[in-house]
């Protein structure tokens, strides 16, 4: 088994988000962040925890999958909100949202919010 797989398919849930958005937080010098996941009990509260700190981080990329998970269009909607709020620096936005409940909606509404950032 790789580290790869070791890190997806985990017990990893809402709280779990939440103590690293936390942990996020406390942090000063990064610019690049994956967050990765897939395959994890996490739902739309873990991804708003997780998108709460993002304005708060000197971020240049950020790449966030959650691929088959509970994740509805409402945690697309915490996302945008915190895609919105993101610095100017931001250059590189990557997200996996395949087999999950987001639906066309959901999808629209980040990029909605993705369009309002400067070019």
């Amino acid at each position: 088994m790789s580290r790869e797989d070791q890190m997806n398919s985990t017990e990893l849930n809402d709280e779990g988000c939440k103590t690293t958005s936390e942990l996020l937080r406390s942090v000063k010098t990064i610019s690049n962040l994956v967050i990765n996941l897939d395959h994890t009990k996490v739902s739309d509260i873990g991804i708003s925890n997780l998108t709460s700190c993002l304005h708060l981080l000197p971020l240049k990329e950020i790449h966030l999958t959650f691929r088959s998970t509970e994740v509805t269009d409402q945690a697309m909607f915490h996302l945008s909100k915190a895609v919105r709020l993101i610095t100017p620096d931001l250059i590189n936005f990557g997200i996996g949202v395949e087999n999950t409940k987001i639906t066309d909606q959901g999808s629209i509404t980040l990029i909605d919010a993705l369009d309002s950032l400067p070019s």
